[in-house]
Parts: structure tokens; sequence; C-alpha cells
């Protein structure tokens, strides 16, 4: 993720639904410039993983 994240920049995270995103939703973001990553093996709950992606990138902005 360090390779995404720049300190300093603005971003935009898109976090998928339970059941994750349509292959449709993912060829999409991706032509439209978002870069697929991941918060490792375990699979989060929503609003989990929304606060482990802002932890991320508030270390990330340290």
């Amino acid at each position: 993720m360090k390779d995404v994240i720049r300190k300093g920049e603005d971003a935009l995270v898109l976090i998928g639904p339970e059941g994750d995103f349509s292959e449709e939703e993912v060829k999409r973001a991706i032509e439209n410039g978002f870069v697929s990553i991941s918060l490792g093996r375990s699979r989060l709950r929503t609003e989990t993983a929304a606060l482990v992606a802002c932890h991320i990138m508030n270390l990330q902005n340290q």
C-alpha cells in the first residue's frame, strides 16, 4: 500500500460491500484510475475495513 498512498496527497478508498465488489464494479474502478490493494488475507467487515484503511493512511502520512 505504501507504493500507492503518498504523504500529503489526497486518497479515495473504495470499500466493498459484504460479498465483495462485482467483477464489473472492479473493472470500472480500474478503468477510472483506481488501484486495487489488499488489507491482508483476512476477510474484514465493511466498517472494520474502513477503520483499517484510515489507520494505514494515517500511518503513511506520519
